[in-house]
């Protein structure tokens, strides 16, 4: 991969280098046990009062980025501030890419329905490199480089872990999440801790899925 991609941080986990995308994604949001993953449950619990929603966001980020420099164990919650800023600018730096997402389908769907729907699904493929990229870097010129970006996209590492992503994690992923959803709105426990819970671990194999992507892309 290109130079400029390069980061700097620990060596890839030895004890990991060999597990496939999707158990990694799966075991990593939880490898420094349950604490981390009862904390996200009550920023997810709390979205609706805004700045949880960001602290989530910087996490997930981190998260990402923790995978992607081949951390041993996710991050904590031991830097709230940081984790609201690092959430604020993510959302910042991802604001131009949805703006001009929305806006192509928009003009795309006065044309045809069936050209917005490509646009859409190319759009869709294309955003996760975005986001990976600049969690990872923590470089926005990185996250929008096009040389860089078409790299990734032609790859086929990149289209296995796009595949994982919509169709296993986000499909058959998200049928057990609600499964386990409906069957935590059950109980007071379930309304009040479980269901937030599993939202962020769902979430978090997302951000894991990506970093592993994006550590794989570097080492191929």
């Amino acid at each position: 991969m290109s130079s400029e991609q390069t980061v700097t941080g620990e060596s890839p986990d030895p004890s990991t280098a060999d597990e496939g995308l999707l158990r990694f994604s799966v075991l990593y949001p939880s490898r420094d046990g349950w604490e981390t993953v009862l904390v996200g449950g009550v920023m997810i619990l709390f979205l609706w009062l805004i700045i949880p929603l960001f602290i989530a966001a910087g996490y997930f980020l981190r998260l990402t980025r923790a995978a992607g420099r081949g951390d041993v164990e996710p991050p904590a919650f031991d830097d709230w501030w940081g984790l609201l800023v690092d959430g604020v600018k993510l959302v910042l730096v991802l604001l131009p890419a949805t703006i001009v997402y929305a806006l192509a389908i928009f003009l795309a769907a006065e044309v045809h329905d069936a050209l917005a729907f490509l646009v859409a699904l190319a759009g869709f493929y294309v955003y996760p490199s975005i986001y990976m990229n600049y969690s990872v870097t923590d470089d926005w010129k990185t996250a929008y480089n096009p040389s860089i970006l078409i790299e990734q996209l032609t790859t086929t590492t990149y289209l296995y872990g796009f595949l994982l992503y919509v169709l296993v994690i986000n499909g058959i992923g998200g049928i057990v999440a609600i499964l386990l959803l409906g069957a935590s709105l059950l109980t007071i426990v379930g309304w009040i801790i479980i269901w937030p819970m599993i939202y962020f671990y769902w979430y978090g194999m997302d951000a894991a899925l990506w970093g592993r992507v994006y550590i794989r892309l570097e080492t191929t």
